[in-house]
């Protein structure tokens, strides 16, 4: 079972350029040049993970929810983490990490 059929391949696409930007936060100003490239790192792994994600898509059944998890996030107010990609979706999901890189 690879990471998309298991939910963490979406969990790090909508993750990864927050954990990105922490760590852009944490290079000091003086190193704009290495800011920038640790921010182009983490926006080429991200569109390459929603590449990944397009290639292994099942198009055949683009109507249906697919590489989807859900987790309990909170409990105390009954609050979960619910992602997955349907046909709609895929598009944006690849246009929108293209448009960071």
């Amino acid at each position: 079972m690879g990471w998309f059929e298991s939910g963490w391949g979406i969990s790090l696409i909508v993750f990864l350029p927050l954990v990105g930007a922490v760590v852009v936060l944490a290079v000091p100003k003086a190193q704009e040049e290495l800011q920038k490239a640790v921010a182009l790192v983490f926006a080429l792994v991200t569109f390459g993970l929603s590449i990944v994600l397009a290639i292994q898509f099942e198009y055949g059944a683009s109507e249906k929810i697919q590489f989807g998890t859900s987790r309990e996030w909170i409990s105390a107010i009954g609050s979960n983490y619910t992602v997955g990609v349907d046909g709609i979706s895929l598009p944006l999901i690849v246009l929108s990490t293209f448009i960071t890189v």
